[in-house]
């Protein structure tokens, strides 16, 4: 068995709260929390409760992913769509919107033919 630490569990947090476009603030309004309980979340200091992830499941967050770093349906998702996601979970929060912005125009600049 594989055991993980929290700071592991916390990286999908924020992983999954950015691929949703969630701040800290948002993320927390769907578990009846404060901004900084995510922030603890996503640090490691804390570990989510059933409540929390049920709550989460019910928003539509990848619970299934939170817990085991799997995303719970790949198999509704193209190869190239998985390779997408895989690299995109490896970017920089920080660099995404630039990233987004990128493709955007990338894939605008094709429909206006």
């Amino acid at each position: 068995m594989v055991y993980e630490n929290a700071d592991q569990k916390g990286d999908r947090i924020r992983i999954e709260r950015s691929r949703l476009g969630l701040s800290q603030s948002e993320f927390a309004s769907l578990i009846n929390k404060q901004k900084m309980a995510v922030f603890r979340y996503e640090k490691g200091e804390r570990v989510m409760g059933q409540d929390d992830l049920e709550a989460l499941n019910k928003a539509g967050v990848d619970v299934w992913y939170l817990l085991t770093g799997e995303r719970s349906r790949p198999d509704l998702l193209s190869d190239e769509a998985k390779e997408l996601l895989k690299l995109w979970d490896t970017v920089e929060p920080s660099q995404r919107e630039v990233l987004m912005t990128l493709v955007r125009n990338f894939a605008e600049s094709f429909s206006k033919k």
